[in-house]
């Protein structure tokens, strides 16, 4: 069972973890986003080059779960389904990614630049099952 994890530094973590989910997920299949990013705008410049197409050329779905901000700037797309987190009093807006992808998690941080990907399918599974309950609540 392949454990590894990988530390990432640097300002092409968005680029190394976006890549890393178009090459580890196969057609049709569905990720999990939790993104609490700060400015759209940037965390867009940071996404790899040709990401969007190679994205939907395999036709991978994915359900998100952002700040009111950043998802309600997002287009709507048939294969995202955004659900929205935090109000004035508990606020999402840490600046953070975190992806669910097959048996990896990864985690970004936005503001420092670092991040982690996590090949541990336990692990996924759990922070899977989490993200679907919390989303079903939203």
């Amino acid at each position: 069972v392949p454990r590894t994890m990988r530390v990432l530094t640097g300002p092409d973590v968005v680029s190394t973890v976006f890549n890393d989910v178009l090459a580890h997920l196969k057609r049709g299949e569905t990720f999990y986003r939790y993104t609490s990013e700060k400015n759209l705008d940037e965390v867009n410049a940071l996404l790899p080059k040709g990401y969007r197409e190679r994205r939907d050329a395999k036709r991978l779905e994915r359900l998100v779960i952002s700040n009111t901000e950043s998802g309600s700037r997002k287009r709507a797309r048939l294969e995202r389904f955004i659900k929205f987190l935090g109000s004035s009093q508990e606020p999402f807006d840490q600046n953070h990614i975190v992806l669910i992808y097959g048996p990896r998690i990864a985690f970004i941080d936005l503001t420092r630049h670092e991040g982690l990907i996590l090949e541990n399918a336990a692990l996924a599974k759990f922070h899977r099952t989490i993200f679907r309950a919390l989303y079903k609540r939203l």
